[in-house]
């Protein structure tokens, strides 16, 4: 009776998964984090691990993983306000008695007393996930395959940045405060991005996420390319692939970003005051606005895509080592 639950959970042949292989391809992650974080966090995330890897056997485990995940976070939120000296409990008066703390109250000090500020759209986003978890009968591709495994990669890299030492912490607010000032002029202009030896016109960088930690030192950009014949094209398919970048030993002005990509190859955002690509800019801009409705919808959603979850796995790709 026992061996049915060593058989692979009929789930992922949907998902043409047909063997271990396959399952630890597609659905595999090893959670690590820095030093500086608690020991208790790093052994709650072991058994995230063993979820994670049972669910081939049982797919809703996968939920259990995020589930638990969700507790990690909550419990390294708590332990960083305890070593911030922010107190878990309201204040009693003489109508109340002391409560404990919301959990977006305690995120809100924690993120302000740490200049973190940046991230709390992300820890909205884990918040909302209770909400919002994958039910089985609901099952995606990416809900199944995605989702999960994004969410938790996530939260390992928040909690990670919540526990960086000093000097890194420091380095990451001040850059990321700073790339959020200067970023704003690469947004509706025509750009020309160069990097293994093509020239692309580009009219926008959309999002940013900078990585500091250690030796490590990233920016990754989200541009959007400026297309040629857009209306029609957009028209017959309004769904496009984000365009990624990252950069190392990188310098960055109001008006250039140059750096290496991850191969080491050059590569550089600058502005063009070329007759030509301003008419070929301009028309892509104009074009864009005789959309329709749905068709521009699908197509601002398309070129974000799935770009955050992957700025993510670059940041814990090359970080927490």
């Amino acid at each position: 009776m026992q061996e049915k639950f060593y058989k692979p959970d009929s789930l992922w042949e949907v998902y043409n998964i047909n063997s271990k292989e396959e399952f630890y391809k597609k659905i595999n992650l090893s959670p690590k984090f820095h030093g500086c974080v608690p020991e208790d966090i790093g052994n709650e995330f072991k058994t995230i691990e063993y979820l994670i890897v049972l669910s081939y056997h049982h797919a809703a485990l996968l939920d259990e993983a995020v589930t638990k995940a969700l507790v990690a976070i909550e419990i390294a939120i708590k332990l960083k306000a305890k070593q911030l000296d922010i107190p878990l409990k309201t204040e009693s008066t003489a109508k109340s008695k002391a409560r404990d703390k919301k959990l977006y109250k305690l995120i809100e000090e924690v993120l302000s007393k740490t200049g973190l500020q940046f991230l709390k759209p992300d820890f909205d986003r884990a918040r909302s996930i209770r909400n919002s978890r994958v039910h089985k009968e609901r099952h995606t591709f990416m809900g199944v395959i995605g989702y999960p495994i994004h969410n938790i990669r996530l939260f390992i890299n928040l909690i990670n940045v919540l526990f960086l030492n000093e000097n890194d912490l420091k380095i990451l607010t001040y850059k990321n405060n700073l790339f959020s000032e200067i970023l704003p002029n690469f947004h509706n202009r025509p750009m020309i991005l160069e990097f293994n030896d093509k020239r692309i016109l580009i009219s926008n960088i959309l999002l940013f996420k900078y990585i500091k930690y250690d030796k490590t030192e990233l920016l990754v950009l989200l541009a959007e390319p400026v297309l040629i014949n857009t209306f029609n094209l957009l028209n017959e398919n309004p769904s496009r692939n984000p365009l990624l970048l990252s950069f190392k030993n990188f310098t960055i002005s109001k008006e250039k970003v140059i750096g290496l990509d991850q191969k080491g190859d050059k590569i550089s955002i600058n502005f063009t005051h070329k007759n030509e690509n301003k008419i070929v800019y301009n028309k892509f801009i104009s074009d864009k606005s005789k959309l329709s409705d749905i068709n521009k919808s699908v197509y601002d959603s398309s070129v974000i895509g799935d770009a955050p979850w992957q700025m993510e796995k670059i940041m814990f790709d090359n970080s927490w080592y």
